[in-house]
C-alpha cells in the first residue's frame, strides 16, 4: 500500500502533468455535458470519456525517464499497478455517471420526441452504453501498447478501422446495433438493462486488466523515442 501511495505522489513529477490533467478533465466534463444537454453529440460521450482515460494513463506512464527511473521498483509499480488502479477508479466513476445520466435523464427526455434521428432511438441509446464501455477498454489497451510499441499500436488502430468500414459496408452498423439490442431484449426480458450493464462493466474490467498485463510485459522496453520527444516538446512549450 505504501508503494501505491508513493506512486500516486510521483505522478506530480510526470511530464505534462498539468497539461494531461487539464485535458483529461476537459474531455471528461465535455462528454458529460453532451449527455446532460441531450445534444446530438451524445453518441460520442463514451469516446470522450475514453480519451479522458488516456490522459490519465499519460500521467503515470510519463513519470519515466528512459534508462533511469525505469530501473526502479517505484517506477515499475507506478507504470503498472498504480496506473491500472487509477484507470479502474476513473472508469468506474465515469462510466457509472454516464449510465446514470443516460438511463434517468437523457433517454426519458429524448424519447418523448417521436421525430428523432435513428441514432437517438431507444435501441441505439441502449447500445451506446455497451459501445462506450468498449471504447474505454480499447483506448486503455491502445495506450498501453502505444508508449512502447507506437508503430504497432497505429497498425492495430488502422486494422480495426478497416474492419469497421468493411462490416459497415456489408451491413450498416446502426442496423446491426438495433438488431442486436432487440435480440438481447428478447433473450433477457425484464433483465435486459441489468445484463447490458453487467456486460459493459465486464468489458471495462477486461480493459483495465489488459492494460496492466501489457504494461507488465512491455515495461522492460524503453518508451518509444517519438512518444518521449513529443512529450518533452509539449512540456517545455508549456513552461
Amino acid at each position: 500500500m505504501k508503494d501505491i501511495l508513493n506512486s500516486f505522489k510521483l505522478v506530480k513529477y510526470s511530464l505534462q502533468f498539468k497539461t494531461s490533467l487539464v485535458a483529461g478533465l476537459i474531455f471528461f466534463f465535455v462528454g458529460l455535458l453532451f449527455e446532460l444537454t441531450g445534444s446530438q453529440m451524445s453518441n460520442l460521450t463514451g469516446l470522450y470519456l475514453g480519451v479522458g482515460a488516456t490522459f490519465l494513463a499519460n500521467l503515470f506512464l510519463l513519470t519515466q525517464v528512459p534508462g533511469i527511473t525505469r530501473a526502479s521498483r517505484l517506477s515499475y509499480i507506478t507504470c503498472t499497478k498504480a496506473s491500472a488502479i487509477a484507470l479502474f477508479i476513473y472508469s468506474m466513476i465515469a462510466f457509472t455517471l454516464f449510465v446514470t445520466i443516460r438511463l434517468n435523464i437523457s433517454m426519458p427526455r429524448i424519447l418523448q420526441n417521436k421525430d428523432i434521428p435513428y441514432f437517438m432511438q431507444a435501441e441505439s441509446m441502449y447500445m451506446d452504453i455497451l459501445k462506450s464501455a468498449l471504447f474505454l477498454a480499447i483506448l486503455m489497451i491502445y495506450t498501453a501498447i502505444s508508449f512502447r510499441r507506437y508503430i504497432a499500436s497505429l497498425v492495430l488502430i488502422i486494422i480495426g478501422l478497416l474492419v469497421y468500414l468493411y462490416i459497415n459496408r456489408i451491413r450498416p452498423v446502426a442496423e446491426f446495433e438495433v438488431s442486436l439490442c432487440r435480440d438481447m431484449q428478447a433473450f433477457a426480458g425484464d433483465r435486459f438493462v441489468s445484463m447490458l450493464l453487467a456486460i459493459s462493466y465486464a468489458l471495462l474490467l477486461v480493459g483495465v486488466i489488459a492494460f496492466w498485463l501489457i504494461n507488465k510485459m512491455l515495461f522492460k522496453y524503453e518508451i518509444e523515442p517519438i512518444v518521449y520527444r513529443n512529450a518533452m516538446k509539449r512540456a517545455y512549450a508549456n513552461r
